[in-house]
């Protein structure tokens, strides 16, 4: 019975992980459609950046002194942060890239880059952990995170660039 008590308790907290994220999805979407196009990029810097002090954080704690609760919501805050940006990339952002004539192109080429690089994780994530350790890995994702939300704000800051222009009465 103890083992059985062990298991249902990892199965709720391994389901904080997409619930949290659920909840993102759907926040970060109400958000985009209040406050425009150009605030997904916005949107989506502001999330990998959260992801990445995040991820920082689960790398510093310590399982003797940490306990359960703080890493499971560290890991919350990671899916809260990352997964509604996330959402936006084969959608939104594909079809603000590609309109109405690529905008399906654009979705596959975003889609199929994940996929690739879910590929490419498994091995990479394997060797990382075997190789620098759990700590390791996190860094790595950590540093990942920080260069795409630096990407994204880069984006945000170019599509700001470019829409002012075009906003100011003449």
């Amino acid at each position: 019975m103890l083992a059985g008590k062990y298991v249902s308790r990892a199965a709720v907290v391994s389901a904080i992980f997409p619930g949290v994220g659920a909840l993102s999805v759907l926040l970060a979407g109400w958000a985009s459609d209040r406050l425009g196009r150009n605030c997904r990029a916005l949107l989506l810097a502001l999330g990998l950046a959260g992801t990445a002090v995040a991820l920082a954080i689960l790398t510093s704690l310590r399982p003797a002194s940490a306990g359960v609760v703080l890493p499971v919501v560290m890991i919350g805050i990671v899916a809260f942060c990352l997964l509604g940006p996330y959402a936006f990339l084969p959608g939104a952002f594909a079809l603000d890239f590609g309109g109405r004539q690529a905008g399906a192109v654009a979705s596959g080429l975003v889609d199929g880059t994940g996929y690739l690089g879910g590929v490419l994780a498994g091995t990479v994530m394997a060797r990382l952990s075997v190789a620098f350790g759990w700590a390791g890995v996190f860094i790595t994702l950590a540093v990942v995170s920080a260069l795409a939300a630096f990407g994204a704000l880069l984006l945000w800051r170019l599509n700001a660039h470019v829409a002012a222009p075009a906003e100011r009465p003449a």
